[in-house]
């Protein structure tokens, strides 16, 4: 599994598939996008999210097939 550990503190460890972890820093980029008022700065991040789930799906995939 290629995956992300995530020690919070108190204590628990979890352990996140990378796919998933890059939708969330896609989710984080979007919300970035929302309030940039430079439209080349909001393109930018609307960019970085869409390479974001491209990555995240590309993994899923060869996941799935083995």
């Amino acid at each position: 599994m290629v995956g992300r550990t995530i020690r919070y503190r108190d204590g628990v460890t979890v352990m996140v598939h990378y796919s998933d972890y890059l939708r969330e820093q896609a989710a984080k980029y979007r919300e970035i996008a929302e309030k940039a008022v430079d439209p080349f700065v909001k393109q930018e991040f609307l960019d970085l999210a869409e390479a974001c789930e491209e990555a995240a799906n590309d993994m899923d995939d060869r996941r799935a097939s083995g």
